[in-house]
């Protein structure tokens, strides 16, 4: 779906590629920081009650559930449990 008039787009599409990549880097990085914030606020409020370890764990779910398999979801679902930190094997 396009809901864009052409002349706009083309207008954004000519300020985007004048930016160094290193700017649309940050862009992009503050673009999924947002994205992080609005899925813990949301997680948040359908779980008020939740754990800061149950959020991160629907956080994951959340984003890259669909990215693992069943076993190693069940994997880094224990480690976020676990409360390491170190970044040791999963």
């Amino acid at each position: 779906m396009r809901d864009t008039a052409p002349e706009v787009q083309a207008h954004y599409d000519a300020l985007l590629a004048r930016r160094t990549p290193e700017q649309r880097l940050r862009m992009m990085s503050d673009m999924y920081d947002c994205a992080r914030q609005l899925a813990r606020a949301g997680i948040r409020h359908r779980h008020p009650n939740a754990s800061e370890t149950e959020v991160r764990q629907k956080l994951f779910l959340q984003f890259y559930e669909r990215d693992f398999t069943p076993d190693q979801v069940r994997r880094v679902l224990a480690y976020i449990a676990s409360g390491r930190q170190d970044g040791g094997e999963i």
